[in-house]
């Protein structure tokens, strides 16, 4: 077993401990509790996924979409395989970016639907590992919206010079 996959295990062995549930292939609850303590003893280094954290940046960053009612078992999976496939998003502060990064879309937020009536993302569609690679990598108009804001900055610096010449 993979660093990552324990990390995937223990957080999702963790909420069904929470939620005094034993899952179907461990229902002696004892026994999963037992598993959780060994591998934790095993692999110290995996962190906790702070998943309430996570989902206050999302409405943070995020507050045009619609909220997240319910951290069901099957988001929680979805975040906690995230959280696993990269060291650099096991943090509150890397999540906090990445939804910064999504609200500068108009398409995810809903400002330009692309001819999809009212369509806008939500938390599940930010979990989804094709949506995550996208926006990463600019997709979606975000690569449009940062070079608009340097282009805003761009103009005002021009238009800055012009007058300090014209005012000699």
């Amino acid at each position: 077993m993979t660093g990552d996959a324990v990390r995937s295990f223990i957080a999702e062995a963790e909420h069904e401990i929470s939620q005094g549930s034993g899952s179907s292939c461990y229902p002696a609850h004892g026994l999963l509790e037992t598993a959780v303590a060994l591998l934790k003893a095993a692999y110290p280094e995996a962190p906790a996924i702070p998943f309430d954290a996570i989902v206050a940046a999302y409405h943070k960053q995020l507050p045009m979409l619609a909220k997240v009612s319910k951290l069901t078992d099957q988001r929680r999976r979805q975040l906690a395989r995230r959280w696993a496939e990269d060291k650099t998003r096991q943090s509150v502060a890397w999540w906090d970016s990445y939804f910064a990064r999504s609200a500068r879309s108009d398409f995810l937020t809903g400002a330009r639907s692309n001819g999809r009536s009212d369509w806008k993302a939500d938390f599940d569609f930010f979990l989804q590992p094709k949506s995550m690679i996208k926006i990463i990598e600019g997709a979606y108009g975000i690569a449009q919206a940062r070079e608009s804001t340097n282009d805003v900055f761009a103009s005002v610096r021009h238009e800055q010079q012009r007058r300090m010449s014209g005012a000699r």
